[in-house]
C-alpha cells in the first residue's frame, strides 16, 4: 500500500511522503514538477523508489509553472521560487522539524530548473540539488502563446532569469547531479551547455547523460529514477 498522502499547504495540493514508521525526520527532500503538472507520486517507478528509500517528500502539484522568480498569482500565492522557500519550507520545519540544509531541492523539467535556481541563488542554504531534464533554456519557448509571454516582456528578459546566467562562481552548492535523456527534443541542449560551463569553472558535479529512453520523458523517468534518488540519499546523510 501506498504512503502517500495529500495535504495543501498555502492552498496548493502538494503530496507527502511522510517519515518511515512515525520515525523523526533528519532529512527531506523538495521535488518541482514539470509543466503538466505531475508529481513525484505520478511516476510510480520514481514514487516507489522514494518509498524504498524512506527519504520523506514534498511534492506540489502545480501546472503550467515556469518556476521563476515571476509572480504568477494565478497558480501559486506567492512567486514560485518564494513559495519553495517559505511555504514549502515551512511545512518541512513546522511539521518535520527539519531545516536547510537538510533539505534537498529536485525537479523535473522545469521543475528541474526551478529547483537549481533555488540552489544556486541560495547556495549555502541548499548545497543538494538534483534536476531531471531540467527545462535549462525556458527563454527558447518566448513567443510561442504560452503563459511565458505573459510572466516577461521580452526573449531576453526570460534569458536573463535563466539558470545559467546564475551560476555564481565563488557560491555554488556543493552536491549537484544533472540527468538527461541525449535524445531529449527539448531541454537536452540547454543541460549541455549548463554543464559545459560548470565544468569550464571547475564545479564539481554529477551528470548523467548517456541512458536514453529515446526521447520519451515518461519512460526516462522510470530508467533515471533509481539513480535520482540513490544521490539524495546518499548525499543527504553526508
Amino acid at each position: 500500500m501506498s504512503q502517500w498522502t495529500e495535504v495543501t499547504v498555502d492552498g496548493v495540493t502538494v503530496d507527502l511522503l511522510p517519515p518511515a514508521g512515525g520515525a523523526p525526520a533528519t532529512s527531506a527532500a523538495i521535488l518541482l514538477p514539470d509543466y503538466d503538472g505531475r508529481s513525484a507520486v505520478q511516476f510510480p517507478v520514481l514514487a516507489a523508489a522514494l518509498e524504498r528509500a524512506a527519504l520523506p517528500v514534498l511534492s506540489p502539484r502545480v501546472a503550467q509553472c515556469w518556476w521563476t522568480r515571476q509572480p504568477d498569482s494565478a497558480k501559486l500565492p506567492t512567486p514560485p521560487l518564494e513559495f519553495v522557500r517559505t511555504s514549502l519550507c515551512g511545512f518541512v520545519s513546522r511539521e518535520w522539524n527539519v531545516e536547510p540544509p537538510a533539505v534537498g531541492m529536485g525537479g523535473i523539467g522545469t521543475g528541474g530548473q526551478g529547483a537549481l535556481q533555488v540552489a544556486y541563488r541560495h547556495a549555502r542554504t541548499f548545497p543538494i540539488v538534483a534536476a531531471i531534464a531540467p527545462a535549462i533554456d525556458f527563454h527558447a519557448w518566448y513567443g510561442r502563446g504560452l503563459d511565458l509571454d505573459q510572466l516577461f516582456d521580452s526573449q531576453e528578459a526570460a534569458r536573463q532569469q535563466t539558470v545559467t546566467l546564475h551560476l555564481h562562481p565563488l557560491n555554488w552548492p556543493r552536491h549537484q547531479y544533472l540527468l538527461c535523456d541525449p535524445a531529449d527534443p527539448f531541454w537536452f541542449e540547454g543541460c549541455e551547455r549548463l554543464a559545459s560551463k560548470l565544468f569550464s569553472s571547475g564545479i564539481p558535479f554529477e551528470r548523467e547523460f548517456e541512458v536514453t529512453a529515446d526521447g520519451n520523458r515518461d519512460p526516462y523517468i522510470d530508467l533515471a529514477a533509481e539513480r535520482f534518488v540513490r544521490f539524495f540519499t546518499e548525499r543527504l546523510v553526508r
